[in-house]
């Protein structure tokens, strides 16, 4: 699948004290931070999340087939990073993955994924 950076006014904009990432198809907002305040939410088009502190932890979202999906992420090498074992998978549920990367800090770099169809 596609994992592409999220773009400016696209899928990521920066609000009144804080930011927000949205669907780039509906524009449903799936992450609010404002001051440290996380709030999330999804859209028929999200498929699933998932954040560098989670381990392969994904937030699924919808009804398709994420088992088969999860199946796909378990078959890949354990050596790999989480961002190019997405990368790899091909699911038909899943057209595109946005990726995003906080740099707030230069020794800690969190990331999050947002895979969605469209």
């Amino acid at each position: 699948m596609e994992i592409r950076d999220a773009e400016e006014e696209k899928e990521h904009r920066y609000i009144d004290r804080g930011e927000e990432f949205f669907c780039p198809i509906c524009g449903a907002v799936w992450l609010k931070e404002i001051e440290g305040d996380v709030t999330f939410g999804d859209c028929e088009h999200l498929r699933f999340s998932l954040h560098s502190e989670n381990d392969s932890d994904f937030d699924f979202f919808g009804d398709w087939d994420w088992d088969g999906f999860q199946d796909m992420v378990e078959a890949k090498d354990d050596d790999m990073n989480m961002i190019d074992v997405v990368n790899e998978i091909v699911h038909p549920s899943i057209d595109k993955a946005i990726l995003w990367v906080w740099h707030d800090d230069p020794m800690y770099r969190p990331w999050m994924i947002w895979g969605y169809s469209g």
